[in-house]
């Protein structure tokens, strides 16, 4: 559904989707530096944590200057870059050492993220066959 409650534009969606080209990289980015979170050393995670930081902020900005034109998508992106946020403040929070934080926690977090990434990219796959048909 779209943010207005009428039903959702298809083509205005992909459309979102490829203007947010930077914004699908940068989640690209934090996906890796989330998995490398959970092997790193505590300095070499401070610093990726300092990267983490910028890519979510720099995502943050790009979502309030360009509103997805659906709510799920809007949702579902915003709360992969909220989940990134919070895995990297977990481990700032530890001094950089992923031991010090609950690994289930911090496993479950970094697969939930993977799965919600996947969905997107699997989204802007399937939107591209059928509009280009």
């Amino acid at each position: 559904m779209c943010s207005d409650g009428g039903p959702i534009a298809w083509a205005a969606l992909l459309d979102w989707y490829v203007g947010a080209s930077e914004l699908v990289e940068d989640l690209e980015a934090c996906r890796i530096i989330v998995g490398s979170l959970l092997v790193g050393s505590a300095t070499s995670n401070l610093v990726a944590c300092d990267e983490l930081n910028a890519l979510t902020r720099r995502a943050e900005l790009w979502l309030l200057a360009h509103p997805c034109p659906e709510e799920w998508n809007a949702a579902h992106v915003g709360t992969i870059v909220h989940m990134c946020m919070e895995i990297g403040e977990l481990i700032v929070g530890a001094g950089g050492d992923p031991t010090r934080v609950d690994q289930a926690t911090l496993k479950d977090k970094s697969t939930e993220v993977d799965l919600m990434i996947d969905e997107v990219k699997e989204l802007i796959f399937q939107l591209m066959a059928v509009l280009d048909d």
